[in-house]
């Protein structure tokens, strides 16, 4: 579900139903803000946005009522042949919906997908009554504890509002938001330690299997659409193996996906959900002698102990062997993590060390994912029965793992780059201290 529409489709989608282009647009923009600052609440992915952005454009000025669907499915049809038919159903939906409500559908699948419209309706019609969605705005020098509770509470939300998602198995994103949540969920835990009575026990007990299952789902997904983009332009000898190769990271996949359900679906995830929400809904107090501590004191002493833990790596890590790329990764993701969550209370002073821990960490993400992939495809060559109908097999393997040495000596170049600039200026140490 990762298909784009533009401004230009949505003034046609308006031109073709007989509504005002220059009122759809406007309604448009608003849902486009809104859907970002609304994130953590709304239950819909970042592939839902261009779905988003049509429906409020459909539905503004009280014509939705109006539109007849069969002729909607149509119009959608000719002016965004690329959406496929779930992701019509669902626009078309959302456009006659009426917010949350609905009734029950019989068919899952269906009930599926007009929940997701249903979602979408909602974010479109607050955004054409001006309703914000996101929350309530810190205040002045607020306490850590307060900034420690939101930061849970909006990570938690994120994460339980997508759940429902996982059914919906075309849109590949409910995993990836959900895995993220959680990982935030989790840095977030080890990063406010000591603020919150029974905040570590509480909340990560049980996390580790779940963690583990969504991250299985989302590296198969993620392997499964670099392999097909690149077999996109591979000769045409080579696209038996990596048909092969597709083939078997599906069924993986499939498994892996079948776990991950059985984990959600159980007793016991619903007995941690439970206490999760009754920890952050009011059952965490503040650790002795933490009630009064702002964040304007805590947050520079947060900051410079993962600058401390950083610094640790060297200036030299093209040398380092893979394992240590890794970890210097973890250490980035963890800074940057950390100044995100205090971005609410410092909202000007901190890109300057999220933007090159977020560039540090997609670099040697990039590079963690080439020495992974590379055992993904010698997993799979050893395991299939060499055809005698395929001749290229050997050929196709090697040009892919080639493909993936360059790929990888490309992202270490880029993480390089990035960490000597970084060490130069003194610009992280620099922004940790000026919080003080």
């Amino acid at each position: 579900m990762a298909t784009a529409i533009t401004m230009e489709d949505v003034a046609a989608l308006c031109e073709a139903m007989g509504l005002d282009a220059a009122l759809g647009l406007h309604a448009a923009a608003a849902a486009s803000r809104l859907f970002g600052e609304s994130a953590h609440v709304h239950g819909l992915t970042k592939t839902a946005r261009p779905l988003v952005v049509a429906a409020a454009a459909l539905r503004h000025k009280g014509h939705a009522p109006g539109l007849d669907t069969a002729r909607l499915h149509k119009v959608l049809s000719e002016t965004a042949p690329s959406l496929s038919a779930s992701q019509r159903a669902i626009l078309a939906d959302a456009v006659t919906q009426q917010g949350w409500a609905g009734a029950e559908e019989r068919e899952a699948r269906r009930a599926l997908l007009r929940e997701v419209a249903r979602r979408i309706a909602a974010v479109a019609d607050a955004a054409r009554e001006g309703r914000g969605l996101a929350a309530p705005a810190l205040p002045p020098n607020p306490r850590a504890v307060d900034v420690a509770l939101r930061v849970l509470k909006t990570q938690w939300a994120t994460f339980t509002s997508r759940l429902y998602g996982l059914r919906y198995e075309e849109d590949l994103e409910y995993v990836h938001e959900l895995r993220v949540a959680l990982r935030r969920l989790r840095a977030a835990l080890r990063a406010f330690r000591g603020l919150l009575d029974g905040l570590v026990p509480g909340l990560r007990r049980g996390m580790e299997e779940l963690a583990d299952a969504l991250g299985s789902v989302r590296d198969a997904d993620v392997f499964l659409a670099f392999v097909r983009d690149y077999a996109a332009g591979a000769p045409e000898g080579h696209q038996p193996y990596l048909r092969g190769l597709v083939r078997s990271e599906r069924r993986k996949r499939r498994g892996h996906f079948r776990a991950l359900l059985a984990i959600v679906e159980a007793g016991r995830f619903a007995a941690f959900r439970a206490r999760c929400d009754a920890l952050l809904a009011g059952g965490l107090s503040p650790a002795p002698g933490a009630a009064d501590e702002t964040i304007a004191a805590r947050a520079p002493r947060m900051l410079l102990k993962q600058l401390a833990a950083l610094r640790k790596h060297g200036r030299d890590i093209s040398r380092y062997s893979a394992r240590q790329q890794h970890l210097l990764r973890i250490q980035c993701k963890k800074l940057r993590y950390t100044a995100e969550f205090l971005a609410d209370a410092y909202p000007a002073g901190l890109d300057r060390i999220i933007a090159p821990m977020t560039a540090m960490q997609d670099a040697l993400g990039e590079v963690h994912d080439c020495d992974v992939y590379t055992e993904r495809v010698e997993q799979y060559d050893r395991r299939r029965p060499k055809a005698r109908h395929d001749p290229h097999g050997a050929g196709a393997k090697a040009a892919l793992l080639s493909f993936l040495r360059e790929r990888r000596e490309h992202a270490l170049q880029s993480a390089v780059a990035t960490w000597r600039e970084s060490a130069r200026d003194k610009a992280l140490r620099k922004a940790a201290k000026a919080l003080g």
